[in-house]
């Protein structure tokens, strides 16, 4: 049996966006993300969502929460299954806007106000249904960090592209929650996958925004080995859930697994105009593309091993390189998580 137990409190009639965050299993992994969204222009406006595993570490961040608008605090014990959480947060939020965080994302003070403003109908009349924000690498000195950035937000990482575009930023995106639960039993797969989400809610009619005001910085996992296992599940996830909701015939999956030797290069071959141009301002280039190769590598093969032995709960391994990410990351790169730890090591100022 699911057990879920809430504590709620008071929210304002203006409150317009719910942030939904996950603790994994200690207060500290979130003090920061925290401080980041106290320090938001819309912070009154703003509900916060904290999901966790037990109500007593929950209970211990009611202090963080008094500046917001209001917030609710969910202990459940399917805290393994991310996915599970984020689809949760659409029906147990109280606000018409419900934006994914991370605990290793840090957004800039005017981001939930950009969100907020990002859903406004257009000339049109059209209101977009998710909204991604301009993603900024924060740990920038490890070129493996480099090369998961470029493959994960580089069509997420130009302001001049603020507009309707085909996808966000995943992972971090803001939904209209009306839209999200319109998409019924196919909220709950897609939120798996995201990519798949935004090609169901882009087939419903919908559009997505890439709000480049709304400014948030992205930890990535920045140690090679740990990278590729993320990767490696990654790709066991994606082809797990395409083939159940896309229904794949047999020969769908032989075919799949013929090419999967040329997909590693054909997914560098396409992001190679957003990568060069982010390596390439850097002075990144050729050395990004042999780290992001292997990536791209070690995804196929989770694929190939999707296609082959199908398992629903790799969701859970893939998770557990959502979580915690000081985990995964340098050494001398922990303190840009959690200041207590090392040495202080400062964000660089935004290159967008």
């Amino acid at each position: 049996m699911i057990r879920m137990e809430i504590a709620v409190s008071p929210l304002p009639s203006n409150a317009a966006i719910s942030v939904a965050l996950i603790v994994p299993n200690r207060r500290e992994t979130v003090l920061r993300i925290l401080e980041c969204l106290r320090a938001q222009t819309a912070r009154e406006r703003m509900e916060i969502v904290l999901f966790g595993p037990s109500m007593a570490v929950l209970e211990t961040l009611r202090e963080d929460l008094a500046a917001f608008g209001g917030y609710q605090l969910v202990a459940w014990d399917r805290m393994r299954n991310l996915a599970a959480a984020r689809g949760e947060a659409f029906r147990i939020a109280r606000t018409p806007l419900v934006v994914h965080a991370e605990d290793h994302c840090f957004p800039e003070p005017g981001w939930a106000e950009a969100f907020i403003g990002a859903f406004s109908p257009d000339a049109r009349g059209v209101t977009p249904a998710a909204a991604g924000p301009l993603m900024v690498n924060a740990n920038p000195r490890s070129l493996w960090s480099w090369a998961a950035f470029t493959l994960h937000f580089a069509h997420a990482a130009f302001p001049e592209s603020r507009g309707t575009v085909d996808y966000v930023a995943t992972h971090n995106t803001c939904f209209r929650k009306d839209a999200a639960l319109a998409l019924g039993a196919s909220l709950d797969s897609g939120i798996e996958m995201e990519l798949l989400l935004q090609n169901r809610l882009r087939a419903e009619g919908h559009t997505l925004f890439h709000e480049a005001r709304a400014v948030t910085r992205h930890i990535n996992v920045s140690r090679p080995f740990p990278l590729l296992k993320a990767s490696f599940y990654g790709g066991w996830l994606f082809s797990t859930v395409r083939m159940r909701e896309e229904r794949w015939t047999l020969g769908r999956k032989l075919f799949q697994l013929a090419v999967s030797p040329l997909v590693p290069l054909l997914q560098l071959k396409r992001r190679w105009n957003a990568f060069s141009r982010i390596a390439g301002e850097r002075q990144l280039l050729p050395f990004a593309a042999l780290p992001a190769l292997a990536i791209t590598t070690m995804h196929t093969i989770g694929e190939v091993v999707g296609i082959v032995a199908p398992r629903d709960s790799v969701i859970e391994d893939y998770s557990n390189f959502e979580n915690t990410r000081m985990r995964f990351v340098r050494p001398e790169e922990r303190t840009l998580l959690y200041p207590e730890t090392v040495e202080p090591v400062r964000l660089e100022p935004a290159q967008v």
